[in-house]
């Protein structure tokens, strides 16, 4: 289990739940590591889940099978994946194949004979070839990707060298990766798992002695927050590319 990063005006904000700052820290059944480690990391994890922390790489790819292990123990898995086979007149390619084709038909131009203007349509011809040999490239590429979660690594088959591009998910440990507008959901969420956590613990209690607490009040707001914070990521509107 990951130890957490957070400072310490964000713990108490969190820490609000439960009547801080009236009762301390110490007056807690549990010690501010264990409240780190069990309460707010399953916060985090559940926003890390939804939102990851986007790190892409690139591999030079040959005609062959290949396969490539999770980069970082924080890797959990893939968001994007994909090969670009276009290149520009120096040969070197980028993970963008519209800017490739379009530096492909920018600088790869010929000059006018003689030191005059006109070099018989020899640009256009030559840009009807990078098309065609695009085209051909395109129509004979055979291209999978397999994303292994469990055995942390992502294979497949290329019969084209290109460039891979690989756009992997990653999780965090420090409060301080989560987006500020995002911020105020992750506290309300990691607040959810506190009030829920203490709320089954003095449920236990005994109901014999003299003072007595209200558990179900932490658990009942405890459901609420979390189900404020889910139903809000889940309104978020997806983007979907579509290619006609």
């Amino acid at each position: 289990m990951p130890d957490i990063t957070i400072d310490r005006d964000t713990l108490d904000e969190i820490m609000v739940a439960t009547g801080f700052p009236v009762i301390t820290m110490d007056d807690l059944e549990m010690t501010e590591l264990d409240i780190r480690r069990l309460l707010i990391w399953p916060a985090l994890r559940t926003f890390f889940r939804w939102f990851p922390l986007r790190v892409e790489n690139q591999y030079d790819l040959n005609i062959a099978d290949y396969s490539f292990d999770f980069p970082r123990p924080e890797t959990y898995g893939v968001l994007d994946a994909r090969l670009t086979t276009a290149r520009t007149r120096a040969g070197a390619i980028t993970a963008n194949p519209f800017i490739n084709a379009q530096n492909v038909s920018i600088t790869q131009k010929y000059q006018g004979v003689y030191g005059t203007p006109y070099n018989y349509d020899m640009t256009l011809t030559r840009q009807f070839e990078v098309i065609e040999r695009q085209s051909i490239i395109d129509m004979r590429k055979a291209f999978r990707v397999h994303v292994d979660n469990q055995n942390r690594k992502i294979y497949g088959y290329s019969n084209i060298n290109g460039k891979f591009s690989v756009a992997w998910a990653d999780y965090g440990t420090d409060f301080s990766q989560v987006p500020f507008d995002k911020l105020d959901d992750v506290i309300n969420l990691a607040a959810s798992h506190i009030l829920r956590a203490f709320g089954r613990l003095r449920g236990q209690q005994n109901s014999d002695t003299p003072n007595s607490f209200n558990y179900t009040e932490f658990i009942d707001e405890a459901d609420r927050l979390r189900d404020e914070v889910l139903d809000k990521w889940r309104s978020y509107t997806k983007p979907v590319l579509l290619r006609g």
